[in-house]
């Protein structure tokens, strides 16, 4: 699949997986390299993909409480030509960083079909 930046008015409607990785790494470099704090062991954090809740769950498992996490979020992959949300990235490459620390990182993960499908 080729990675083009589409942009409709002033949303990026695209999200190259390299991109993504990189700024979870950075953010985890970060957190380590942070004043280190102590926290909860497990959390489930609602939203985990993205802003605030991924910088939340960067935090707690970085950030020296290392904090086993559940991320909920609502997410869509790759299908046709579409490349898949930057969250839908991040998530996959939060969980790949926190199990090669030996911690516990789920995803529950809510897609646009499976929503419409409930809700009928």
């Amino acid at each position: 699949m080729i990675f083009k930046p589409e942009i409709v008015m002033g949303l990026a409607k695209t999200a190259h997986p390299y991109g993504c990785r990189k700024e979870i790494a950075n953010q985890i470099d970060y957190c380590k390299n942070a004043k280190q704090f102590n926290g909860a062991k497990k959390a489930l954090i609602v939203g985990a993909s993205s802003g605030f809740g991924l910088a939340t769950r960067i935090a707690l498992a970085f950030g020296g409480s290392r904090t086993h996490t559940i991320g909920v979020s609502y997410e869509t992959g790759i299908s046709g030509r579409r490349t898949g949300t930057a969250g839908w990235y991040n998530n996959i490459f939060f969980k790949q960083f926190a199990e090669n620390e030996g911690l516990i990182a789920k995803i529950l993960l809510g897609t646009p079909l499976a929503m419409r499908l409930k809700t009928k």
